[in-house]
């Protein structure tokens, strides 16, 4: 709850709602049980990007989106095996290229990006 009161910035300290803060502060807990899943530290490589790398070849090729805490899921299935990734949609992702190698990049680079 406190990660959430930082991140979504219902006030300046926890749990100080900010003078005008118009979410119902109350409800904070409710919504925080809505985050993604396995945010919190999956097991290392994510399975995830293996499971929709597989079904994006399955389908025979998809677009795929991220927003947010599922940002890095496009790129980083695309990283896992681009073979079935016909474009990655990221909308204010976590993104650090400046970690990716060279051979990551010319990876990336083959795929359109919006």
């Amino acid at each position: 709850m406190e990660l959430g009161w930082d991140v979504f910035r219902f006030g300046p300290t926890f749990p100080v709602p900010f003078p005008d803060e118009q979410f119902p502060v109350e409800a904070a807990v409710d919504f925080s049980k809505q985050g993604v899943p396995d945010f919190s530290f999956p097991a290392t490589p994510n399975p995830n990007y293996r499971a929709l790398a597989d079904l994006a070849i399955k389908v025979k090729g998809a677009v795929i989106m991220g927003h947010s805490q599922s940002g890095a899921f496009p790129l980083q299935t695309a990283l896992t095996d681009p073979t079935g990734t016909k474009g990655l949609i990221v909308m204010e992702g976590v993104c650090t290229p400046a970690s990716w190698s060279d051979a990551q990049i010319a990876t990336l680079a083959t795929i359109r990006v919006w």
